[in-house]
C-alpha cells in the first residue's frame, strides 16, 4: 500500500517535471554526467568505508567487471531515454 503511494508521488508529481528538465540537455551529456556521478558516488562511499587508497583498488576492481560497467551504463542509458522522452514531449507542446 505504501509502495503505491511513493510510486504515485515520484511518478506522478516529480516524473514529468524531471523529464522536462532533462529534456533541455543533449542525451550524451545526460548519459555521461549520470555515468560519472554513479562512479563518483561509488568512489565516495568506498572512500569513507575503506579509505582512499583501498577505495581506488576496490573501485577499479569493480569497474572493470562486466556488471560493474553495464549496470551503471544501463542506469545512465535509462535516464538518457527519459531525457529523450521529455524532449519530445516539450517539442510537441510548443
Amino acid at each position: 500500500m505504501i509502495d503505491g503511494f511513493w510510486r504515485g508521488i515520484f511518478g506522478g508529481l516529480l516524473g514529468p517535471a524531471i523529464s522536462r528538465w532533462l529534456g533541455r540537455y543533449t542525451f550524451w551529456k545526460v548519459f555521461f554526467l549520470t555515468l560519472t556521478a554513479i562512479y563518483a558516488l561509488m568512489f565516495l562511499i568506498a572512500g569513507f568505508k575503506f579509505g582512499v587508497v583501498p577505495a581506488i583498488k576496490t573501485i577499479s576492481a569493480i569497474i572493470f567487471t562486466v556488471p560493474g560497467f553495464f549496470a551503471p551504463a544501463g542506469i545512465a542509458a535509462a535516464l538518457a531515454f527519459c531525457a529523450f522522452l521529455g524532449a519530445t514531449a516539450a517539442k510537441k507542446k510548443e
